[in-house]
């Protein structure tokens, strides 16, 4: 067989293993039907070509590319000017249809010049994104200990006034005050419903409350007051911030209100099996007097409900949710009806997917109470039939 005769067939392979690979990418990728392509003199062969891409007709793709290939180089670079004004999911899919048309036209009509631009725009994204997947993990890092919530809603005025984001320590509060001397009558429950900005947060309807130079540290001098909340910047943040806190501090402070936290076991805080504040434990300890709102009778709600799971799940046991170990210290309209309806039976069911996105049980707990996946906090088997008779029974829906 002539080494001519044996070139024409290898070369004929390769082409159907790429028109193959090309096949299946087609099939596999995910695209919107509602994208609006740029407007060009050859919007004719970019509407065609984008149509048969997303419909996975190689062939005529291949046809197109192979037909008018003076019209690649211009229609890329088109697409790649409009993807700079599009958000990050338009334009990432701009630049796929440019780097489709420009890998065809590579292949087949041996340009390799429109790959080079769509390769050198798609690196930069991907960069871009690195560095953003980078900053947001370095910023997710301060709330790792549950209790530290981190608020950095305007980077751009933080950046513009010299000032680094905020790291406020929830659980450092909690060892002086009950829920419900802050919430909701100082802050919603929710974060995103606070209305407060940097410019009140010194108010009396905010942290100016107590950050008044006389209950705590005040928050009008620049120097040095500013810097005790703007923190995460500061090497304090990183010991003062995590269980390693020196509770001599706390329990100075809370012997000024009442409470008696030098008198813990060993001088530290009770831990559960995450390492976290154990604040059950902590109640019971004898040692903790948080300074609460009084409440009145109404407040003091000592009902259950039984949150019952599909059989498919009996395995890990029903929840039986106990108010009496909440409202002690949290307002009944701190969750009733921002979080849970007045009515019993008339809130959404509760998952596991939505607590983790901060609804229901999910905005306390994974943020300033215990894990979620500390899953026998709330799941038992163990309940006797005298305690099952007495609670309201609700499914999960699940």
């Amino acid at each position: 067989m002539h080494t001519t005769t044996i070139f024409c067939r290898l070369r004929r392979s390769l082409l159907l293993l790429t028109v193959a690979a090309i096949a299946l990418v087609l099939i596999s990728a995910p695209y919107s039907n509602a994208i609006t392509l740029p407007e060009t003199e050859h919007s004719a062969f970019l509407n065609d070509f984008s149509e048969g891409y997303r419909a996975g007709k190689t062939h005529f793709i291949t046809n197109l590319i192979k037909e008018n290939q003076r019209k690649v180089r211009p229609v890329v670079r088109t697409l790649i000017e409009e993807a700079k004004n599009r958000d990050y999911n338009e334009r990432m899919e701009l630049l796929d249809i440019a780097n489709a048309i420009a890998a065809m036209h590579k292949h087949w009509n041996y340009d390799e010049e429109p790959l080079k631009e769509v390769e050198a725009v798609l690196k930069a994204e991907l960069e871009r994104e690195q560095a953003r997947a980078a900053e947001a993990a370095k910023w997710a890092a301060f709330e790792k200990y549950p209790g530290n919530l981190l608020f950095r809603t305007n980077p751009e005025s933080l950046e513009r006034n010299r000032v680094a984001p905020v790291v406020f320590a929830h659980w450092k509060h909690r060892l002086l005050f009950e829920c419900s001397a802050c919430h909701d009558s100082l802050f919603s429950i929710d974060r995103s419903a606070s209305a407060m900005t940097p410019a009140t947060a010194h108010k009396k309807e905010f942290c100016g409350a107590c950050h008044d130079s006389k209950t705590a540290f005040g928050l009008m001098n620049y120097e040095t007051d500013c810097i005790r909340c703007h923190n995460t910047e500061t090497e304090e943040n990183k010991q003062v911030y995590t269980a390693k806190y020196d509770l001599g501090l706390s329990s100075k402070k809370a012997g000024q209100l009442g409470g008696k936290l030098g008198k813990l076991k060993d001088g530290k805080l009770p831990e559960d099996r995450f390492g976290d504040i154990n604040w059950v434990e902590l109640g019971n300890s004898g040692a903790y007097k948080p300074v609460s709102k009084k409440m009145t009778g109404a407040e003091k709600s000592s009902s259950a409900i039984l949150f019952e799971v599909p059989p498919a799940a009996a395995w890990i046991g029903a929840v039986p949710f106990r108010h009496k170990q909440h409202s002690p210290g949290i307002e009944c309209s701190t969750c009733h009806s921002s979080l849970y309806a007045k009515k019993a039976g008339g809130s959404k069911h509760a998952t596991m997917e939505s607590m983790a996105d901060g609804k229901s049980c999910g905005a306390c707990h994974n943020k300033v109470s215990f894990k979620l996946a500390d899953c026998m906090r709330c799941h038992t088997n163990g309940l006797s039939d005298e305690e099952l008779g007495k609670m309201l029974k609700r499914d999960t829906g699940e």
